[in-house]
């Protein structure tokens, strides 16, 4: 959790390089890409937002947090090359794990949503709040 890739490469071979998150759960992976320039960064998120962070843990793991993960990997995107009207996201997991009155998945999709529209980027693919059965 809370961690992040950024790839920037100028191989086309779209089997040259892969990342893969595990295990998200109620998390978030959340994939912002420009295809153009060939700039992809990746982050698992799993809690709504940093304003609940205490003692700077949101300094320290920014992409813990959705706001703080979706602006560092926008700019990260920007500092690398990126052209803001190319930039995609494609959005995954959000699972519904724990009792029915925790909702920090849904609170994760709908902050994710948000925070890509205040950027004006584009959803270009989802695979969101499934459910996880008890074994």
């Amino acid at each position: 959790m809370g961690y992040y890739g950024l790839i920037n490469s100028f191989d086309k071979d779209e089997a040259a390089t892969k990342f893969i998150i595990h295990r998200l759960g109620s998390g978030i992976a959340l994939i912002l890409k420009d295809t153009v320039n060939n700039i992809f960064t990746m982050s698992h998120i799993s809690l709504p937002s940093s304003s609940a962070s205490k003692q700077g843990y949101h300094l320290l793991f920014p992409h813990t947090f959705v706001d703080t993960s979706v602006k560092d990997l926008y700019n990260n995107l920007l500092y690398h090359g990126a052209n803001k009207r190319n930039i995609k996201a494609l959005i995954v997991g959000g699972a519904k794990l724990f009792l029915d009155y925790d909702m920090t998945y849904q609170e994760n999709i709908d902050n994710i949503k948000r925070e890509l529209e205040l950027r004006q980027i584009e959803i270009e693919g989802e695979d969101l709040a499934g459910l996880v059965k008890e074994r």
